[in-house]
């Protein structure tokens, strides 16, 4: 839908994560693992969110060629 911000079910467990590295706490080398995947599949959420954000400017660019502005005369 246009104007409306993506949100993605991952942005929670992001934010989640990123609280949890913030307070310092011991993770194991899995964790660790699944921590460094969720930040590439949050630049990757970055890239989609940029790419549809342009579609979405390209295709009401293109819908705006074809409307046609009416001039009303006052007083005929």
């Amino acid at each position: 839908m246009y104007g409306k911000n993506i949100v993605f079910p991952l942005e929670f467990e992001i934010k989640t994560l990123n609280t949890a590295m913030e307070a310092k706490l011991d993770l194991t080398k899995s964790q660790k693992k699944r921590l460094n995947q969720l930040n590439e599949l949050d630049e990757k959420h970055i890239v989609v969110v940029h790419h549809t954000t342009l579609i979405q400017q390209q295709r009401s660019k293109w819908h705006d060629r074809f409307i046609k502005k009416k001039v009303f005369c006052e007083g005929v």
